[in-house]
């Protein structure tokens, strides 16, 4: 089967490494099945979009749970039942040769799942924009205001939708009860309303709603429910004011925790994030971080982070977070003269040509887009330790490069990140001795090293 996908030996390391870190995560994922369409994406994501990789991780972690006997059969129908559905949604795609456009495949994939999942979040926000303004504020008056007729049509189960509302914000209800009540509001809304409606009473947030599913990753955006995304919307709402913006949630489909960051127009973005991040105890177990442009021709960056606490941290505070990353200067690390480097330095540094996974994050036709960009890439293979990725985002900004996107990896005490960049400047990096500096800023004792 492997054979037939394209599969060769070179960089097994890689891929023993892929199954390993992920193992938990896929079987997470199996048991979702009230979430299909979330967790077939996320597999999607965990396995890099190949589908080599997809066939991998489900042969590999059914072996697992196979060998452990009766005691894992239920998880072992669950991860098949996953891999079912993932082959259902392959044959529906056939017309693609496997090889040559798998990677075109799952963005198809991709982007169908994405435009359900927007408009599903759509529904969540006007939900959430009633419970705080009531309904004849986010409902019926605007629809009195814009469409005559669907307004009446919906004040004739007014009585209906009156009845959800006051349940749900005056009713005393336990937290499982009150999630159901809330939803039946959801689907009563979008019953009466219909898509054109929802999307005509959520016109407002529009260019909220591009931006956010342009900005962030799909690895995140794929493994979360509407309901969610949609509370998450509402953080960063004042997304074209702000400085920045942070905010914490619960991965459903691993253990942990994560962080969305936005970051507009902070010099060295990356370092202060990285900084904070380490400076607050918050350890990245993996996480992508995307360039955005907007209209007036600045930038911001928006990362997402699952993270873990590190011992000693106190509860983590977002607006501490915010604070430290707006505000602190972090340690100022100088380009290092007179390099020499060592054996068992412990750093793998490669250049690597444009994958066609690189995009850029553009302001189109009062919303975002995502553009494809021939960015190359470096890929670094470290040792874990404390204040790596701030070392590692100071070395480029030494060389005054700019990271347009990157992916961090931890497996074990090992880290594996891929920096998406400009062709011009991975070559200025491979004819500057980057190596040489980097190695010598992961070795610096930031204790030693005044702000």
């Amino acid at each position: 089967m492997l054979t037939a996908l394209g599969y060769s030996p070179g960089g097994i390391g890689e891929r023993v490494r892929l199954l390993i870190a992920n193992h938990a995560s896929v079987i997470a994922l199996s048991r979702m099945a009230t979430y299909m369409d979330q967790a077939l994406a996320q597999f999607f994501e965990i396995a890099d979009r190949s589908l080599v990789n997809v066939t991998l991780l489900y042969l590999v972690n059914h072996a697992v749970l196979a060998a452990q006997g009766e005691a894992t059969e239920s998880e072992v129908g669950s991860l098949r039942a996953l891999f079912a559905e993932t082959t259902e949604m392959l044959d529906e795609m056939r017309g693609f040769p496997v090889q040559e456009r798998s990677l075109e495949l799952i963005n198809v994939y991709f982007d169908r799942k994405k435009r359900d999942l927007s408009a599903d979040t759509r529904v969540w926000l006007l939900v959430y924009d009633a419970l705080a303004r009531g309904l004849e504020d986010a409902v019926f008056a605007p629809l009195r205001a814009h469409d005559a007729q669907a307004a009446q049509r919906v004040e004739e189960v007014a009585e209906e939708l009156e009845a959800l509302w006051r349940e749900v914000v005056l009713g005393t209800l336990e937290p499982a009860a009150l999630e159901r009540q809330t939803d039946r509001l959801r689907l009563a809304l979008r019953q009466h309303l219909g898509a054109e409606g929802v999307e005509q009473l959520t016109a407002s947030q529009a260019t909220l709603l591009s931006w956010f599913f342009h900005a962030f990753p799909n690895r995140y955006l794929m493994g979360a429910l509407p309901q969610d995304l949609a509370a998450r919307m509402v953080k960063f709402s004042h997304f074209q004011e702000a400085d920045v913006i942070a905010d914490s949630l619960s991965m459903h489909h691993a253990a942990g925790d994560a962080l969305l960051i936005y970051t507009h127009g902070l010099e060295r973005s990356h370092t202060r994030v990285a900084y904070a991040l380490s400076r607050l105890r918050v350890n990245i177990l993996s996480g992508k971080v995307n360039r955005v442009e907007v209209d007036d021709g600045s930038h911001g960056y928006c990362y997402f982070f699952e993270v873990s606490s590190l011992e000693g941290a106190e509860v983590l505070d977002t607006r501490e977070l915010e604070l430290v990353i707006g505000q602190e200067t972090p340690p100022v690390l100088a380009r290092p003269t007179g390099l020499l480097v060592p054996e068992g330095r412990g750093l793998r540094v490669e250049f690597l040509p444009d994958d066609g996974k690189g995009y850029r994050v553009v302001p189109r036709n009062g919303g975002f887009d995502r553009v494809g960009a021939p960015f190359h890439q470096i890929r670094l293979v470290l040792r874990d330790e404390p204040f790596l990725f701030y070392k590692v985002s100071r070395a480029f900004d030494l060389f005054d490069v700019e990271i347009q996107q990157s992916l961090i990896t931890t497996i074990g005490n090992q880290v594996v990140d891929h920096f998406y960049l400009r062709e011009e400047d991975c070559d200025l990096l491979r004819r500057s001795g980057f190596e040489e500096v980097l190695l010598s800023l992961v070795h610096t004792d930031l204790l030693s090293v005044s702000a």
